[in-house]
């Protein structure tokens, strides 16, 4: 052989591809956890994001309710005249449809409740459920909701609504 040949003897390249081959088996793993651990974090935070809104909604409808039902997965509240900005009494009520929670506006209309408009309040609901203790005033309302693309992930979140006293204001 001539000692001045230039270039790789085959040992160098086995050691040089080995050495990638390790690398590329831990880099691969550990970049796809990257990957997938932003997109789980992302639809956890909609999830709970969307249960703090419909939790936020059912607090100021509820703050101004006079009479509260809550059955399972419905919630009807309804209230007076006693606030100057309703011009008429007013119900909500809250169910699931689907995966949907919805809140309906009814106006009183001469005795009977007219439905005003719906409203999707949150997406992606697995649970949902009232109850109401009337001795404290208290509605206390448990949201679940399954993020979309990452169904074994929940988010539950459990929300008590303090009431007004009843006839006050």
């Amino acid at each position: 052989m001539k000692s001045n040949q230039k270039g790789f003897t085959l040992i160098e390249i086995l050691a040089v591809t080995g050495l990638g081959g390790v690398l590329l088996a831990v880099l691969v793993p550990f970049l796809f956890n990257v990957i997938t651990g932003h997109q789980l974090i992302r639809s956890n935070l909609d999830a709970v994001q969307e249960i703090a809104q419909a939790a936020r909604s059912i607090s100021i409808d509820g703050m101004m309710a006079e009479t509260i039902e809550a059955a399972g997965g419905n919630l009807t509240l309804e209230w007076g005249l006693q606030f100057q900005a309703v011009a008429e009494p007013q119900r909500r009520v809250y169910y699931l449809s689907g995966t949907e929670l919805k809140r309906e506006f009814y106006n009183d209309n001469d005795g009977a409740w007219d439905l005003e408009k719906t409203t999707i309040l949150a997406q992606h609901i697995s649970h949902l459920e009232f109850t109401f203790n009337q001795e404290n005033r208290v509605i206390t309302a448990v949201i679940a909701s399954t993020p979309e693309g990452v169904p074994e992930r929940t988010e539950r979140r459990t929300y008590r609504v303090h009431l007004r006293p009843a006839g006050g204001s």
